[in-house]
């Protein structure tokens, strides 16, 4: 797993790890919880229904726009120790700062 910084367009920057998957050509990140639990108030700000469910231990992000489709859930996986959770890999379009179309300094990441 590699770190990287990664956004979607109009969002802050996060920090988290790719293992080189894409999706259509977008990046297929994961999260650990803290910045995981970050993207999700951040989303929920935008009026997005991002949360943490604790019994199942995934987040899950319901959407108005789209009232009978299912839940996406986000069940972490453990690499190297580490649980980590792929908030929107493989379903939104993340990109890293590496291959995105602006150059932002990854201090301003959310760690």
């Amino acid at each position: 797993m590699v770190e990287m910084v990664f956004k979607i367009e109009g969002s802050s920057l996060y920090r988290g790890y790719t293992d080189g998957r894409t999706w259509n050509r977008w990046e297929c990140p994961s999260f650990t919880f803290e910045v995981a639990s970050q993207i999700a108030e951040d989303f929920r700000e935008d009026g997005a229904t991002v949360v943490y469910d604790e019994a199942r231990d995934c987040f899950v992000f319901k959407t108005n726009e789209y009232p009978d489709e299912e839940d996406e859930l986000f069940e972490p996986r453990v690499v190297d120790g580490e649980k980590l959770y792929p908030i929107g890999a493989g379903l939104w379009c993340w990109e890293s700062e590496a291959r995105g179309t602006r150059s932002t300094s990854t201090s301003t990441a959310r760690n």
